[in-house]
């Protein structure tokens, strides 16, 4: 295998993980497959969050859902309720505690995806069909065969699309 770090990406990417306080990983691949980092954050505590897959992919699900309202009709000025928690189901969602509350309250779906709302995300859950999400997520290259060396998680989505929407996460 050839090495193919971006030492500088690198270094940016193991500085900007340092003081995170959850395992965290920060990966950069190029079209081609080329890995430019591979960073793992400190509370891993040695684990590397970055090459083994053992983690949910985080707000990586919030591209996928911004895709598929994309394609659906939404736009990026489209409004989307950014609050402080919400509930589905019994069960209450929130934003990260560092969350920015100048971000709170009826924002663009742009505003949302910058800032990682994911309560404005879990809002949107029912305006797309799970197959829609499912197939913005594989056409992102989640859960789709990969040429890329690096061992990396499958989960659900190599499935037809689950029947209940899956919880975003940051």
């Amino acid at each position: 295998m050839e090495l193919t770090l971006d030492s500088a990406l690198q270094t940016d990417a193991e500085g900007i993980l340092a003081d995170q306080e959850v395992a965290s990983a920060i990966v950069a691949v190029t079209t081609s497959g080329q890995v430019l980092v591979a960073a793992s954050g400190a509370a891993g505590k040695g684990l590397s969050t970055a090459t083994t897959g053992k983690f949910a992919p985080g707000s990586t699900m919030k591209t996928a859902s911004a895709l598929a309202l994309l394609r659906d009709g939404e736009k990026a000025s489209t409004t989307v309720p950014c609050t402080p928690s919400i509930t589905v189901d019994g069960r209450k969602f929130t934003n990260d505690a560092d969350y920015p509350s100048s971000a709170l309250g009826t924002i663009t779906l742009e505003s949302a995806f910058a800032n990682s709302c994911n309560t404005a995300f879990i809002s949107q859950a029912g305006k797309v069909s799970q197959q829609q999400l499912h197939d913005a997520a594989a056409d992102l290259g989640l859960g789709v065969p990969s040429t890329s060396a690096c061992p990396r998680s499958s989960g659900p989505s190599r499935r037809r699309a689950p029947a209940r929407p899956t919880t975003p996460r940051r």
